[in-house]
């Protein structure tokens, strides 16, 4: 799918979220800034190795920076995989971190079934059925505009199915705006057609964890404060793994 983007009149007028220079402005260490203080016995480093799949990876910084915090002094084995939808920031991805083989990155259209087809590949080249933990770090906000409430309802149970431990960043209804006038303003007028039809509105963060927790067989079990952009992290375990974490 061509992402549709203006570089020479706005490089952050994106229809997917995949921001060319996206570090410059929301570095590494402001998105990482909520998760580095978590102790790790919250994780549940039991399998090894412990597998992640980061959603919406960019080039893959934060991938990075996620395999760095997850492995830990002791150098824990730490698999990640990090996917997206623009196939140019994956190979800014590959060409950075190609020496470490523990980070795997693929394009990858978490929203097109025939694409899941290499994440249940992967998972069951480790003989497993789930990741260990999924983040999904600004980036429900993009899969609403772009697939309407159904697909992102539909992408939380993906993402759900596919976790033991469910990492959501949403972004706030007032960024869904934001988003569009400047699509509008770079002449991509009709980029978010669904906008105007959606019903998960203001409360988006409410209906996303209600969401979660009465239909994906997931609790919040962490909420963090907000990030230097105004961003909460929310944690979620599946509810019958509770009394075993």
């Amino acid at each position: 799918m061509e992402s549709k983007q203006n570089i020479n009149s706005d490089p952050g007028a994106t229809q997917f979220g995949n921001f060319i220079n996206y570090y410059d402005f929301n570095t590494v260490e402001q998105r990482t800034s909520k998760i580095v203080d978590i102790p790790e016995s919250f994780w549940n480093f039991v399998l090894d190795p412990y597998i992640v799949l980061d959603v919406g990876c960019n080039c893959g910084d934060l991938t990075e920076k996620l395999y760095e915090i997850l492995s830990g002094e002791a150098r824990r084995n730490v698999v990640v995989l990090g996917i997206d939808i623009d196939e140019s920031l994956i190979k800014r991805a590959e060409s950075k971190t190609k020496k470490n083989q523990n980070l795997i990155f693929k394009c990858i259209d978490i929203m097109n079934v025939n694409h899941l087809k290499y994440v249940n590949d992967f998972l069951e080249s480790y003989n497993r059925k789930k990741f260990d933990a999924v983040f999904c770090l600004s980036i429900t906000m993009w899969i609403h505009l772009n697939h309407s409430d159904e697909g992102l309802r539909n992408f939380l149970k993906t993402v759900s199915l596919k976790s033991k431990l469910l990492i959501v960043e949403p972004q706030s209804w007032e960024s869904y705006g934001k988003a569009v006038r400047r699509m509008k303003r770079a002449n991509y007028i009709d980029a978010f057609p669904n906008y105007k039809t959606l019903k998960w509105k203001s409360d988006i963060k409410i209906q996303i964890n209600e969401y979660l927790q009465n239909n994906c067989n997931k609790v919040k079990v962490l909420e963090t404060t907000a990030t230097k952009w105004g961003r909460v992290l929310y944690f979620y375990k599946e509810t019958q793994n509770l009394m075993l974490s």
